[in-house]
């Protein structure tokens, strides 16, 4: 600490703290959720009372810092044994299980989840969740822009464990569309408005259960 006094203008202080956690999260403290394939995901957590900290564990109140994020809390009432990506757990413990609404954005995005323990050591804990959400189809542009001449052309390329043999292509407000096959999972998206179409068009994108509307600007 520093100070105006010019016999010892600076101090040193040395600090120590007991800090005690009520709760233990295994196997980490942050949910990983992700739709690409091969991607590294942890959608459960198992929460348990330290052995250190006193009275019984009761997770409530659960919320999610975002409408299109859903959590939910199971409580262990027999043992099990480990199991998808968790360990074994004691009737007592807690299974967290995360995951994302249709809503929810795309690309890379970051949440929390906040919790009561029922502990008197740590009433309330939070924990972090880390979200990489990609379309079914990544467009050469995330919105399809058409030329004066109301036509235009947009590259594709299905995320990968996506079937093509899927993929159903429709558009709305006055757009055509027509599918051209440009690769093992690329295709080439031709675009024309009706002479008589007004307002906003779309590109709809169905395909493994899923769908991607992409919304068509101009002219």
């Amino acid at each position: 600490m520093r100070t105006n006094d010019p016999a010892r203008p600076e101090w040193i202080f040395t600090i120590r703290a007991d800090v005690r956690v009520a709760v233990q999260v295994v196997p980490q403290e942050v949910f990983l959720l992700s739709n690409r394939e091969g991607a590294r995901t942890v959608p459960a957590l198992l929460v348990r009372r330290d052995p250190s900290a006193t009275g019984v564990l009761s997770i409530g109140n659960v919320t999610a810092s975002e409408p299109w994020l859903r959590v939910r809390a199971e409580r262990v009432d027999a043992p099990r044994p480990p199991a998808d990506g968790l360990p074994g757990a004691a009737p007592g413990d807690f299974i967290l299980r995360a995951e994302v609404a249709d809503d929810a954005p795309w690309g890379r995005t970051r949440a929390t989840v906040r919790f009561r323990t029922g502990m008197p050591e740590q009433p309330e804990a939070e924990l972090v969740v880390s979200v990489d959400r990609r379309p079914l189809i990544t467009l050469s542009s995330d919105r399809i822009a058409l030329a004066p001449d109301g036509t235009g052309t947009v590259l594709g390329s299905l995320r990968a464990g996506i079937d093509p043999a899927t993929l159903v292509v429709s558009a709305e407000g006055g757009i055509r569309v027509e599918t051209e096959r440009a690769g093992p999972r690329q295709f080439r998206f031709h675009l024309a408005r009706d002479a008589t179409a007004r307002g906003a068009g779309a590109v709809v994108f169905r395909a493994g259960g899923e769908t991607y509307r992409v919304p068509v600007a101009g002219p």
